[in-house]
């Protein structure tokens, strides 16, 4: 599926969508699914977004919230979702998800929020999600402390595929910042959810979040913006030299698709983990640097 050439936000105050960006998402893509969990993120998106829409380009949209069950307010959540999206006369789904055990409650709970979109999506189906630039530098933040290389530095991408089937993920507020998205909110006199986990401080990301960034904001107003801007400039440096590196495997492996480690043979520890790396992203295999020393 080809992505849409042209960027989401025609302005973020106030927030506004390029409407010829819209018109290309929904001429691509048969479904427009919104990741709708209550929460200000997520119901500035949906607003804004169907407010623009044609009554045709309505027909495609629909709002889905995840029950994970992890809160005794899930069920106040859907029906605050539900009631909301009869409002503004948007198709509403929930899907209930079963939370498996492992080591990060947050790694489980999104990874089973993505298992419940591509069971909803078709190959032609793209899911939104209300990242913002806050989100972005968090994230950016949180792989720098745990020694993340250039790929983690690109922070979450605006788009990309999801599942098997070629169905797409988007993320078209990452521009905007928490008090763009905060200010649209109350001007349009909005109401939502607020998550108490968001205030848990053990997850690491929370503790960022609260404690972190505001000291940060203090000395550095355009913080998030910045973090932002440098992830995509990242991202698209990696996508650059991955194309590049891509191009210089392909004459090193054999017919079979295997690494001839005679050309590695004369390299120096940097450069056989660097091609050891994108070797094996190639193949959609990841290890932390400590695994590629290892082996």
């Amino acid at each position: 599926m080809a992505y849409p050439a042209s960027t989401p936000l025609l302005s973020v105050s106030p927030l506004q969508f390029d409407p010829i960006w819209i018109e290309e998402v929904f001429r691509l893509f048969d479904v427009v699914w919104i990741g709708f969990s209550g929460g200000v993120d997520s119901h500035v998106l949906l607003h804004s977004l169907n407010h623009q829409l044609s009554v045709a380009q309505r027909e495609k949209l629909r709002a889905i919230y995840i029950h994970h069950g992890l809160s005794v307010n899930a069920d106040h959540w859907l029906n605050h979702c539900e009631r909301v999206c009869r409002q503004l006369g948007v198709t509403f789904t929930a899907e209930h998800v079963q939370i498996k055990t492992q080591a990060s409650l947050e790694d489980a709970a999104r990874n089973a929020r993505y298992h419940a979109f591509e069971k909803r999506m078709g190959k032609s189906d793209v899911s939104w999600l209300a990242h913002h630039a806050g989100d972005q530098a968090e994230t950016v933040l949180f792989r720098l402390l745990r020694g993340t290389g250039g790929k983690g530095l690109a922070g979450i991408p605006q788009q990309r595929p999801i599942g098997t089937q070629g169905s797409t993920l988007m993320r078209p507020l990452l521009t905007a910042s928490k008090d763009d998205i905060l200010r649209y909110a109350h001007h349009q006199q909005l109401e939502w959810v607020d998550d108490e986990s968001n205030l848990d401080e053990a997850f690491t990301r929370n503790f960022l979040r609260q404690s972190v960034v505001p000291v940060l904001k203090r000395r550095f107003a355009q913080m998030e913006r910045n973090i932002a801007s440098s992830a995509q400039r990242v991202a698209m440096d990696y996508l650059m030299l991955s194309q590049f590196a891509n191009q210089q495997l392909t004459q090193w492996c054999d017919a079979f698709g295997g690494l001839k480690l005679s050309y590695l043979a004369d390299k120096n520890l940097d450069e056989r983990l660097f091609w050891w790396r994108y070797f094996l992203d190639s193949h959609g295999v990841s290890l932390p640097h400590a695994q590629l020393e290892s082996i």
